[in-house]
């Protein structure tokens, strides 16, 4: 059963199988097939794994699959605040699907705002933020929908009231209205920190590009190949085993410049040259596809990274000027 496929351990979690030794399977969708068993709902582990995978729903080719995660670790998880990363990550998506209420949003709301419409902490008032300046969720188009879910969690629909729900309390702010990120939220949030460029501005993908190039220095090869697609290439030495895009906040340099590149990303792929195999690894949303791959051996050092910047998350028609041109 070494080879077990998502698919397969869904059924057999479902059966009552021990689906634990799969919890640590290189592919996501497998990952999260373990988690999903009945028998691991309050296994600590198991729960863990839920809230990182919901941070990324690019890394699983089933939306069904990714919908059962999102209903269980909304379900499961002990604290709101380990979930806030993944609403956050499936703001962009909700209201997309045939579902009506949204599989992905429902549950989030349900779980921040049990006792109604009035964030009961920081999370809350963060995810209520966050709720009102996601632009696509108050379109017309999506009127339908969005009333549906909002009403079955038994919450106002109207962007207005999301707005004054996330206003700051009038008391003085504590500990307890900080904010705890790990992920590549932690990123987004301060992304005008770390690229000078706010989200909306359509200038963003320049000047990620722009100030990596500046990170790296005159040793490093950045290439754009596509409107939001472009590669960094550098010789010397290559890349850790473990390149921490999940954590971009891990110090470390290139890796630690490239992985906060990599938090705007929705696909990241590295090849690194050691000097003696040639290794391969790919990311969706911060989380590794699979286990690197051995290509073969060489004699080469140094490493290139290939970036293709969110457009979900990017504003309409933002894009890289320089398009096939090395920087």
């Amino acid at each position: 059963m070494r080879h077990m496929t998502a698919s397969r351990l869904l059924a057999f979690g479902a059966s009552g199988g021990d689906t634990r030794a799969w919890l640590a399977h290189p592919v996501p969708a497998v990952r999260g097939a373990a988690a999903l068993a009945p028998a691991l709902a309050r296994d600590p582990e198991a729960v863990r794994s839920l809230g990182l995978l919901v941070r990324s729903p690019r890394a699983f080719g089933d939306r069904r699959l990714y919908e059962a995660l999102v209903a269980a670790a909304c379900a499961r998880a002990g604290d709101p605040d380990r979930l806030y990363e993944g609403a956050l990550a499936a703001l962009p998506y909700a209201l997309r699907g045939a579902g009506v209420p949204c599989p992905l949003l429902g549950p989030y709301l349900r779980r921040f705002f049990p006792a109604g419409p009035v964030p009961g902490d920081a999370y809350a008032r963060a995810f209520a933020h966050a709720l009102a300046g996601e632009e696509p969720l108050w379109s017309g188009a999506r009127r339908a929908a969005r009333e549906a879910t909002f009403a079955a969690a038994g919450l106002p629909g109207d962007r207005e009231h999301w707005r004054e729900a996330a206003r700051a309390p009038s008391r003085p702010y504590t500990a307890a209205d900080l904010l705890v990120l790990e992920g590549h939220q932690a990123v987004r949030l301060q992304v005008g920190r770390w690229f000078g460029a706010g989200r909306e501005d359509p200038g963003l993908p320049d000047a990620v590009v722009g100030r990596l190039a500046g990170w790296l220095g005159p040793g490093a090869r950045i290439t754009v190949h596509g409107p939001l697609s472009f590669t960094a290439e550098a010789a010397g030495p290559p890349l850790p085993a473990e390149v921490p895009f999940e954590t971009p906040y891990r110090p470390g340099f290139p890796w630690f410049r490239l992985s906060l590149v990599s938090a705007l990303c929705s696909r990241v792929t590295v090849r690194n040259w050691d000097g003696a195999r040639v290794w391969e690894q790919r990311w969706a949303d911060g989380i590794a596809l699979s286990a690197r791959r051995d290509l073969g051996a060489t004699r080469r050092t140094g490493y290139r990274a290939g970036f293709r910047l969110d457009g979900d998350w990017l504003p309409d028609g933002a894009s890289l000027t320089a398009h096939g041109r090395p920087r």
